[in-house]
């Protein structure tokens, strides 16, 4: 019986199964085999359903992350975990806000809700942050010798795609990452830049190297050309210095 009410008349059997209970199914159970009689109550949660979107946000903005439950169920408390620690909790906001993300904030993040009666339910969304550092030359010389092979390597660290320009003072003379000067010579002295850019310009970033070519005297000594200075030779009087 379900609340006085006759539900399973048959003779014989001593269980009740019923699919796909609902909250109108809640209620005082009894059960009497003629002699004696038993009552259970029992009481049907509502199901919860929660879910969580992922999020994409660029390195040092505030980034967001949303639980969302279609229940009319009253809501006591909103948790956010994140590697297995809570990070967050709340009994009024199902946001949970990040200030200046930065790429340590990656990963998956789950979302406890709570109900009133005490029922609960979770969803997993997974936060991606998107980073790109300065980029920089790699094993560059700022003082090379006249004549030697120069080559210019530019990097960085990120996690999109980028694409890389190199200039010379301020005119573009390579539209990738790589550019070699050979048989380098005192007019290639200068600044040199390379910048970094992802699809849409979205990031990006510039790196800047002055270079001094140094040059070679007669008998193989090195001469700096930027600041004037360097070792004179003199086949008549022997070694000097000049400025």
């Amino acid at each position: 019986m379900l609340n006085g009410n006759i539900i399973y008349p048959e003779l014989n059997t001593n269980y009740y199964f019923k699919n796909n209970v609902s909250v109108n199914d809640s209620g005082s159970y009894s059960c009497s085999d003629g002699n004696s009689s038993v009552t259970i109550n029992i009481t049907v949660l509502v199901q919860i359903l929660v879910t969580v979107q992922n999020q994409t946000y660029q390195e040092n903005v505030d980034a967001n992350m949303t639980c969302v439950t279609p229940s009319s169920e009253k809501i006591s408390n909103y948790n956010w975990f994140f590697k297995n620690k809570l990070r967050y909790s709340s009994n009024t906001s199902n946001t949970l806000t990040i200030k200046n993300v930065s790429r340590t904030d990656a990963g998956n993040y789950l979302c406890q809700i709570i109900t009133s009666e005490s029922v609960t339910a979770n969803s997993t969304g997974n936060l991606d942050v998107l980073y790109q550092d300065p980029p920089f030359f790699t094993n560059l010389d700022p003082n090379p010798v006249e004549g030697t092979n120069v080559t210019l390597n530019c990097t960085t660290n990120a996690n999109v795609n980028l694409t890389y320009q190199i200039f010379k003072n301020n005119v573009l003379i390579a539209n990738t990452s790589y550019y070699i000067i050979y048989n380098i010579q005192r007019t290639d002295s200068g600044q040199y830049n390379c910048t970094s850019s992802s699809s849409g310009n979205q990031f990006s970033k510039t790196t800047v190297q002055d270079v001094n070519v140094l040059c070679l005297g007669g008998l193989g000594v090195k001469f700096n050309n930027k600041f004037g200075l360097g070792v004179k030779f003199n086949d008549k009087y022997g070694l000097g210095v000049s400025v």
